[in-house]
This record gives C-alpha cells, structure tokens and sequence, in this order.
C-alpha cells in the first residue's frame, strides 16, 4: 500500500501503470454477482477518469494498454461533468470523475499545493433532496451534476444498447453518486453498478425503486471513509440511504472484503486502527516528509485517508489475485 501521504491520495496517478493486469485477469461482462475482478477493473476506471480525458493533447495519463487490449477509451464532458467510456464488442464501461483536487503554485515553495475543486465542492454541499418522481428524492447537487451530461450519456448509451452490449457505471466519491444516479434513470439498460466510497445518494423510495429494478449494484467501502456516512441520514421521507449491496474492507495490515461493517464499531478495533495509523504517520515523517513538498505531508486524519481511491484500488486487485492464485 502506498504512504498515507497528500501525494499517494490525490488522484489521478500519472506514474501508475493502470490496468496493467488486464489480460490476466480479464473484465467479465455478463457476470451478475459481486465479482472482485470486475471490481478491480471498474476501480480503476473510476480513479483514471480524474484526469481530464476529454481535453484534447492531454493524455496524462497512459491507457494505451487498454487500447492493445482491443478496448476503446473516450472522455465525454460537459459543463463540469466528466465521464470516461472504455468499450469494445463484449461490453461498455461508463466511469464517472468524482470530486476534483486542483494544484496551485506555491511560488515563495516553488512547488505545488492542493485544494479541493470549488465548482465540486459546491455540487456536493448542495444536499436538499429534489424530487425526481413522486416520493423519489435525490440530492440536489448531484442531480445538476447529472443532468449537465445526461445528453452525451444517452448517446453513449444509445451505441450500446443498439449493440446488445451489457453496460456498466462505476465511480468514486462524487462519480459514485453520478454513476447512481445514471444507473437510476436508466435502470432498464444498466446491466451493473459499481461504486466505491459513495455518499449517500436518494431517500428510502430512490433505494426501493432502484433495487426492484436492478440487482446487481455493489457498494464498496473502505475502512472509515467518511464520504460513504455523508450526508447525514435524516428523518422522514427525505431521510437519505445507501443503494446497493456493501462489500466492507476491513482493518489495516490483516483485511478482508466482507459483507458486514460491525468492524467499523467495534472499539477494540478502533483503538487499535487508530494506534496502526499513527505509525504510518510517523513513519512518513521521519522518513519522506520534507516542509517544501506538500505532496509528501501525511494525511493525519484516519477516515479522510481512507477514502482515497487508490486503496479501494489496490485493496481489490490484491484480495482478487489471492483468490484467483489460492484457489
């Protein structure tokens, strides 16, 4: 796993070689249980789509290996809103970018400093539930998200379903919420839903009326994300709830995927989570810390290190590849 640093935790990863092991472990299109495969795969997806894919001449970051692979990779955008498509003849891949880190130059540093992207903080504090269907309500702001690239979406989807190709959304953080709600509004079509570290997206109806249309939705969280408790779940009709069946990853050093979070309260392991992470941070200090690099300045905050999409990532492959080799 990588440092607990600023620089480990901001996507995206221009130095990673993304989907590396795709040949070997291969994207199983019509699959309809919760497959760790796929869910690396689609991981992944949803940490490259954080580079602007659809800038022309800024191919920062390197998916050639897809495209040897037979795939082929497309950034849509509009207005603030991305998604990336990674297709061939078997299925079709829609990630959608969450929320943004933008650098800035620190000039009396002469390096680069970090902060959250103020367009996507905007659309994630805009948490008032707006009513989509009688009962059905979502939140605000990822619903304006969603509705700025509904239009490129449905061309993307229109290929797809004319092709008979089974077709999945996946995203991280604000792209789960996105990519929740595009699997909502297009229920009939979406084959799977992938989502890691996702907030809460609509009330108790949205869930119903989602889970009675498609079954296959897995909802990954890392450890004590916080994004995945926000926002709060309120009372009523307007109470917000989590879409999908949770695969929990659990601990640090030992972990596992599961289906339960009982962990995540269990003080013992609180305690001896918070002691494990206290030594990583120490551990960056004494030995890559520099005051002149805010990349390397550790992230001190247990739940806002786990929500870093690089180690939904990294976690997945590796308890997919124990399988697959242990079996």
């Amino acid at each position: 796993m990588p440092d607990l640093s600023i620089a480990a935790a901001v996507p995206p990863d221009r130095h990673r070689d993304y989907f590396k092991e795709c040949a070997e472990f291969p994207f199983s299109g019509h699959a309809s249980e919760c497959h760790l495969g796929n869910a690396w795969w689609l991981a992944e997806a949803s940490m490259a789509v954080y580079e602007n894919l659809a800038t022309p001449g800024n191919p920062a970051v390197d998916l050639t290996i897809l495209e040897k692979a037979g795939y082929k990779v497309t950034g849509k955008a509009a207005g603030s809103t991305q998604f990336m498509v990674i297709a061939n003849e078997r299925e079709v891949i829609v990630a959608f970018r969450g929320t943004r880190i933008d650098g800035f130059a620190i000039p009396f540093l002469k390096t680069q400093g970090f902060t959250l992207n103020w367009g996507d903080v905007r659309k994630d504090a805009q948490f008032l539930p707006k009513e989509i269907e009688p009962g059905v309500l979502v939140h605000e702001g990822f619903h304006a998200a969603y509705e700025e690239i509904k239009d490129e979406l449905q061309k993307t989807l229109a290929e797809a379903v004319a092709d008979g190709r089974p077709l999945w959304f996946c995203g991280h953080s604000l792209g789960a919420a996105l990519a929740t709600i595009a699997a909502y509004k297009h229920r009939d079509q979406v084959h799977g839903l992938y989502t890691f570290g996702s907030p809460r997206v609509g009330n108790g109806a949205f869930v119903e009326a989602f889970s009675e249309s498609l079954r296959n939705i897995w909802r990954f969280v890392h450890h004590h994300d916080a994004v995945t408790a926000m926002p709060p779940e309120g009372f009523g009709a307007a109470s917000y709830a989590h879409a999908g069946q949770l695969r929990f990853i659990t601990g640090r050093g030992t972990w596992k995927i599961d289906g339960g979070e009982g962990v995540r309260h269990d003080l013992f392991s609180l305690a001896a989570d918070a002691v494990a992470h206290a030594k990583d941070v120490l551990h960056l200090l004494l030995h890559k810390f520099s005051l002149t690099d805010p990349g390397s300045w550790p992230i001190g905050v247990e739940a806002v290190a786990d929500h870093s999409p690089i180690y939904y990532t990294n976690k997945i492959f590796n308890a997919h590849e124990e399988a697959v080799r242990g079996s």
